[in-house]
């Protein structure tokens, strides 16, 4: 397994949070289980976000249960953590977050609305740990990226902000899209459905999100906890 280590601050290591086989490779994952709760659901309020969580295990390898005082909970996992990666990078924006420098500097090539659009947002992208310098038409050297993204394809997630960035158009303010920037980042760091977890993983990941305070969506506003009264059962 790899490691995925977290960003500064509160949001702790989790440890093999992206599963590969015996020879390296992804396990598949089955494509039969949705990746969050339908629509219809409401996320819940029903119950006492002090009392004690008993981790009890996951339901095909993408939603948390757990055993509080009076319900049980079931968690979305990817919306849950994308939750604690979204709030910890907004911690870190009145920090000087200047990111994990990589030792194999790359070229990013874009195209040459992307590149405006890149050059526009050079300050932004510096504030969430992105450090990227012009290099020749249209391609930007990349310098450092956030922590959290260190082993991961950055590259990509460069694309899918600036396709954010580019559906916001100018009427959003700084602070908007900076917003946006951080979904994207915390959506692509996040454990995902289907990656199974060990309970001492499970337990960091509820304790991360209990230390939060109330959190019932994930930064896109999707449901991430469901309860059931112990009655009901």
């Amino acid at each position: 397994t790899t490691e995925l280590k977290a960003t500064h601050g509160s949001l702790k290591k989790i440890e093999s949070l992206s599963p590969t086989g015996k020879n390296g490779d992804r396990k598949a994952a089955p494509q039969t289980l949705p990746q969050t709760f339908p629509g219809q659901l409401l996320p819940s309020s029903s119950f006492n976000w002090q009392d004690p969580w008993i981790a009890i295990g996951q339901i095909q390898n993408s939603f948390v249960l757990i055993e509080t005082r009076n319900t049980v909970l079931v968690i979305d996992q990817h919306g849950a953590h994308e939750r604690i990666i979204f709030e910890e990078l907004r911690q870190n924006l009145s920090k000087n977050n200047k990111g994990q420098q990589l030792l194999i500097r790359e070229s990013l090539s874009l195209t040459k609305a992307e590149a405006l659009l890149l050059e526009h947002h050079l300050k932004d992208f510096e504030k969430l740990g992105f450090l990227l310098e012009p290099f020749g038409e249209n391609s930007f050297i990349v310098r450092t990226v956030p922590a959290i993204l260190v082993g991961k394809d950055y590259k990509q997630v460069l694309r899918d902000i600036l396709d954010k960035l580019a559906e916001t158009g100018k009427l959003r303010s700084l602070g908007e899209s900076i917003e946006r920037m951080m979904m994207v980042i915390a959506c692509h760091a996040a454990v995902k459905a289907h990656d199974p977890l060990k309970h001492r993983e499970i337990e960091t990941l509820i304790r991360q999100l209990r230390e939060l305070g109330p959190s019932h969506t994930c930064p896109h506003g999707r449901p991430i906890i469901q309860s059931l009264p112990i009655e009901d059962i």
